[in-house]
C-alpha cells in the first residue's frame, strides 16, 4: 500500500468535512455508518468477506479527500462496494445492488414490496445514478489505486507462526476475538491510519487484552522500555517480532489503540459489548503530543441524501449493527 494512504492521526480533524463545519466525533460516526451500511448490503448480495473490507478502505480513503457533507455515505458507500466487487472479481450488478440499498435504506421487506411500483422504479433509477456518479469520483480519487492489502494475510501469518512453547490455553478463542477486532476495525479510519501489519499487531494486542493476557499492558511496558530486552517474550513482544512491527511504528499502534478504545467504549450496552471494554477504556494511554503537518487536500462537489438507515444487525462485528458514537480523546 502506498504511503500517499496512510495520514497521521491529527489529519482527521482537517478533513474536507471538518473544513466545512463537521466535528470529529460525527465524522467518524458517519464513516461507522457507511461502512455498516456497506457491510449489511454486501452480506445481504452474498459477497464474500474481503470485497467488504476493500470498499470499507475506499470509502475511509475518499473522505480523507471529499466531504460527508457533500457527498452522503449511502451514495459513496454503495460507489465503493461497487467497485470493490469489481476489482476482487466478485462483481454484481448495479440493479441488484440498487435494490439491496434501497431495501436496507428504507427498510423494506425485498420479498413483499412491490418492486414494479412506478414510485419504486424511479427511486431505484435515482440510486443507480447515483451510485455510478459517485463511483466515476471515487475512482477519481483513488488514482486507479485499486489494490488493498488487509491486515487478515497478517494475522494468518501471525497465528502459523506463533512459537510451540508459546501456545495459548484456547487458541480458536484467541484467533476468533482477533478477527472480530479486526472485522471491527474498518468501523474506524485505522485502514488510512497505519499499514496493514501495523493494523494488525493493534487488533491482535487488543484481542489478546479481551481474553484476559494483557497484552495492552505489555505493549505499554514495552513503549517505555523500547530498547530494553525482554527476558520473558510476553504476547505483545512476540506478535511485534513476528509481525515485523517496529518501535518507530509504536506511536502508530497507539493511535490505532486509541481508536479502538474509543469505539467499543462506546457501544450501547445491549448491543453485547465486550466484558474487557471496561477495562480496555480505563488503560492510560501514552501521551499524544507530537506535532503534526497535515497534508493538503481538495474537496468535492456533490449533493447529499439525508436518508436513514435500517437498524438490523450486521453479522462479523461486536456492536450488532449500532452505530456508536465516539466520545473521549479522539472525537474530542
Amino acid at each position: 500500500m502506498g504511503t500517499s494512504w496512510i495520514f497521521e492521526l491529527e489529519h482527521l480533524r482537517h478533513t474536507p468535512s471538518a473544513d466545512q463545519g463537521s466535528e470529529l466525533k460525527d465524522e467518524l460516526a458517519e464513516r461507522s455508518k457507511g461502512v455498516d451500511f456497506l457491510f449489511r448490503v454486501g452480506i445481504n448480495l452474498n459477497l464474500t468477506l474481503t470485497p467488504l473490507y476493500t470498499a470499507a478502505t475506499y470509502l475511509h480513503r475518499f473522505y480523507m479527500r471529499y466531504s460527508l457533507v457533500d457527498y452522503d455515505y449511502h451514495d459513496s458507500s454503495m460507489a465503493c462496494l461497487f467497485l470493490a466487487a469489481k476489482i476482487e472479481e466478485t462483481s454484481r450488478k448495479i440493479a441488484d445492488l440498487s435494490r439491496m440499498a434501497m431495501t436496507k435504506a428504507r427498510n423494506l421487506n425485498i420479498e413483499k414490496h412491490d418492486w414494479n411500483a412506478p414510485d419504486t422504479r424511479k427511486e431505484l433509477e435515482k440510486w443507480q445514478r447515483r451510485i455510478l456518479t459517485v463511483e466515476e469520483v471515487v475512482i477519481d480519487v483513488l488514482c486507479f489505486d485499486f489494490f488493498v492489502t488487509h491486515p487478515h494475510s497478517g494475522l494468518t501469518v501471525l497465528f502459523e507462526s506463533w512459537p510451540e512453547d508459546q501456545q495459548f490455553d484456547e487458541p480458536e478463542f484467541l484467533e476468533a476475538t482477533t478477527w472480530t477486532v479486526a472485522n471491527d476495525s474498518y468501523r474506524t479510519p485505522i485502514c488510512v491510519l497505519a499499514d496493514p501489519k501495523v493494523a494488525a499487531y493493534a487488533c491482535f494486542i487488543v484481542a489478546s487484552q479481551a481474553v484476559g493476557r494483557g497484552a495492552v499492558s505489555d505493549f505499554l511496558a514495552m513503549c517505555d522500555h523500547a530498547n530494553t530486552p525482554v527476558p520473558q517474550p510476553s504476547d505483545a513482544e512476540i506478535a511485534r517480532s513476528v509481525l515485523n512491527v517496529e518501535h518507530r511504528d509504536f506511536r502508530v499502534v497507539q493511535d490505532c489503540l486509541t481508536l479502538l478504545r474509543d469505539y467499543y467504549s462506546s457501544l450501547p450496552e445491549q448491543a453485547g459489548r465486550f466484558t474487557f471494554v471496561d477495562a480496555l477504556a480505563s488503560l492510560p494511554l501514552p501521551d499524544q503530543n507530537t506535532e503534526y503537518f497535515p497534508d493538503p487536500h481538495a474537496n468535492g462537489h456533490s449533493n447529499g441524501n439525508g436518508r436513514e438507515v435500517a437498524g438490523d444487525r450486521t453479522p462479523h462485528g461486536s456492536d450488532g449493527g449500532r452505530t456508536p458514537v465516539f466520545p473521549g480523546p479522539v472525537g474530542a
